[in-house]
């Protein structure tokens, strides 16, 4: 069932020459509206095949064209193919392989007009076939678009750029930001702005951490999309929009170049949540973005080599699955924020408490590698993380601070006794 006032207009054709001829105009008469589009381009073997493919008469399918107010044309679906014709009819690329039976290979759009007319104007006069919109808003064209591509596989990315309102909006403007220039992972099919829209997912569930462990939610498509629809026409809290900004803002002062050393896509969100929680928990992680760097440079060069400790490796195993769900997520999050705060072991909470907080635990038990380190204590069988017990060097109440350099592991026998241990600040 089409909108009221919607008027589509089937079984319209235009002719290459007619296309490239709006196209050709000052100022255009045809756009490419990489909203709907994948974000790809095609190379220049798939460009010399579709050309071939007119030529011989084949069809190209339809494409979907929205008519604006003025007159203008907006390319909606087809804009791979329409960009490689126009390519061509403006001597950008020549013929290739497939066009050898046919005695047309390395031949140029000047070449079929001088030598091979037949050629030329069978581009030319070639038929393609258009859905037109008119007066369609931007929600109706999403709908009619996704309908029309059920049977093409889009990915979620792609599926999920087409649901309309203020978050994805929000959003929109979020995978703008410079940040994302700067990383080694290519927007690939709007791959940057589906992250922005999971880091978006992630602050809206609330990524702070209790005391007992991480709250991170899953960020699969269905619950993206869930978001999407919930945020349709209430704007999101400007809070959690801020505090995207600031992140994305701190980690693009804080790693510049080095940014580009991120080239797994997998290793983006935990890297977010690292420096959102860090911020948002540690007084010196923002006038220290330096030592962020560092920290990231290093922990990265470690994930990447081929032999990894067994952190690490717990990293890439939690990377290597499904990077969307909460688990996943949790655990890579884990890794990160424990080895963070063994790597700048003198950061103090904001707010200074007695008690450690769980990155600060995390870091310590990494440190300590899940051994008791009470010189009293007998045997040497690792402690879970859950039975452990985190004790300051120098006590609290005599000006000991809460930080990772003045806290050891202590199983808890022994830390019920007057505790003695190897470990000093």
């Amino acid at each position: 069932m089409v909108a009221e006032g919607i008027v589509i207009g089937r079984g319209i054709n235009f002719s290459i020459e007619n296309l490239f001829k709006l196209w050709s105009e000052q100022p255009s008469k045809i756009r490419f509206n990489t909203e709907y589009q994948r974000s790809y381009i095609w190379t220049p073997t798939k460009k010399q095949l579709l050309i071939d493919s007119i030529l011989r008469d084949y069809d190209i399918n339809k494409i979907f064209l929205r008519q604006l107010e003025n007159g203008t044309y907006e390319c909606l679906d087809g804009q791979q193919r329409l960009r490689s014709i126009f390519d061509f009819l403006s001597g950008d690329f020549a013929l290739g392989e497939p066009s050898n039976n046919i005695g047309l290979q390395n031949k140029t759009i000047s070449d079929l007009q001088t030598s091979y007319p037949q050629f030329y104007y069978k581009l030319l006069y070639y038929k393609i076939d258009a859905v037109v919109v008119y007066q369609a808003d931007d929600e109706t064209t999403s709908d009619i678009f996704l309908r029309l591509q059920e049977g093409i596989p889009l990915n979620s990315a792609e599926k999920l750029n087409a649901v309309r309102g203020t978050l994805r909006n929000r959003v929109v403007e979020l995978s703008h930001h410079s940040f994302w220039q700067s990383i080694g992972v290519e927007n690939y099919r709007f791959g940057h702005r589906y992250i922005c829209a999971q880091i978006a997912l992630l602050e809206l569930t609330n990524i702070n951490l209790p005391e007992n462990g991480i709250n991170v939610s899953d960020v699969k498509f269905p619950k993206l999309r869930h978001y999407y629809q919930l945020y349709k026409a209430v704007d999101s809290p400007d809070k959690v929009l801020g505090q995207i900004r600031d992140t994305l803002k701190f980690l693009h002062d804080a790693l510049g170049q080095k940014a580009s050393i991120i080239r797994q896509k997998g290793d983006i969100i935990p890297i977010y949540l690292l420096a959102s929680y860090s911020l948002r928990r540690y007084g010196s992680v923002k006038q220290n973005g330096d030592k962020f760097r560092n920290f990231i440079v290093d922990f990265l060069t470690k994930v990447y080599a081929p032999q990894s400790s067994n952190e690490y490796f717990d990293y890439k195993y939690a990377r290597s699955r499904s990077t969307e769900s909460r688990k996943s997520i949790g655990d890579s999050f884990k890794v990160i924020l424990g080895k963070f705060l063994e790597f700048e072991p003198d950061l103090q909470l904001k707010d200074d408490k007695r008690l450690f907080d769980y990155g600060q635990k995390l870091a310590i038990y990494y440190r300590d590698e899940g051994l008791c380190q009470g010189v009293d204590h007998e045997g040497d069988d690792s402690l879970k993380f859950e039975e452990a017990e985190f004790h300051h060097i120098k006590p609290w109440h005599e000006g000991g601070r809460t930080t990772v350099a003045n806290g050891v592991l202590l199983c808890t026998k022994c830390h019920a006794k007057q505790p003695k241990f190897s470990r000093t600040e």
